[in-house]
């Protein structure tokens, strides 16, 4: 299936990637057919938005520009959101949930999100002002580099992990989804 999805070459190195490897006990419906969902649903985020978002963060700063890289681990069903099923089940963050944490339109927000959304107006408000989003009481985000982007977690501490998000892969051997579009 994931040589479906990417073609064989690719799906060789993806499959080589120990975050993307498939756990030997997994089992599909058929109990002889090996389920790769929660590989393919890793995959496809990193190729369409995780991994391209840090390279582009990287190259932003090659060319003298400056970054803070973050990745949501809280979030808010955004209304599209909430008839994809994987997208209500806990802890879950899919495209788009980071919308009403960063504007504070929660309807009824959990006590995680109240303090996410804190946290995000606060840094928001201190980089208009400085081009910092640090500010004194909360933990310190450092701009990202040429060759680490220096992600955090929003909404949990401590840095994002890097993944499969290894530059010598996405972008380079195995294409990101614009680049299958040639653009």
């Amino acid at each position: 299936m994931v040589d479906q999805a990417f073609g064989q070459q690719s799906a060789n190195k993806l499959l080589a990637v120990p975050d993307y490897a498939i756990p030997a006990n997994a089992k599909g419906v058929n109990s002889t057919d090996v389920d790769v969902t929660p590989q393919l649903e890793q995959m496809g985020t990193d190729q369409v938005w995780r991994c391209p978002s840090w390279t582009f963060a990287r190259n932003w700063v090659a060319n003298g520009g400056k970054a803070f890289v973050g990745e949501f681990m809280v979030g808010a069903s955004y209304p599209g959101n909430s008839d994809v099923p994987f997208c209500s089940q806990a802890g879950v963050v899919c495209h788009q949930d980071d919308i009403e944490i960063v504007f504070g339109t929660v309807q009824n927000p959990t006590p995680a999100q109240s303090s996410l959304i804190q946290e995000m107006q606060a840094r928001f408000s201190a980089f208009i002002r400085t081009g910092n989003p640090n500010t004194g009481s909360l933990s310190s985000w450092q701009a990202a580099g040429t060759s680490n982007v220096n992600a955090i977690q929003l909404g949990a501490s401590g840095p994002a992990t890097v993944g499969g998000c290894d530059p010598s892969i996405w972008g380079a051997s195995v294409p990101f989804d614009y680049q299958t579009l040639g653009l």
